[in-house]
């Protein structure tokens, strides 16, 4: 009987704290899905912002560096070469 007690005491602290981590790992996965979300937005603004011609090339390369955007995603939203990208990112 007392072991059964024990385990049953076990088996309970063990599932408390699975069911914490699962907790922990939904909200964690949470975040960064709303940070992406949130980053993808900011991109998608400035490219709006850049074809409307209310941005320069110039801000819009500072604007998607400061988001860590890769040079390939500049280009894509630009035009420009990469290179072009990283020789205009260089004179800032």
């Amino acid at each position: 009987m007392k072991v059964d007690c024990v385990t049953e005491a076990m088996e309970e602290q063990f599932n408390a704290g699975k069911n914490e981590g699962k907790l922990e790992g939904k909200l964690e996965g949470i975040e960064k899905g709303i940070e992406k979300g949130m980053e993808k937005g900011k991109i998608e603004i400035i490219k709006d912002l850049f074809n409307d011609g209310e941005l320069t090339t110039e801000n819009t390369i500072s604007r998607l560096l400061s988001l860590k955007c890769e040079f390939k995603t500049i280009s894509e939203i630009t035009g420009l070469t990469e290179k072009e990208i990283k020789d205009i990112a260089n004179t800032k």
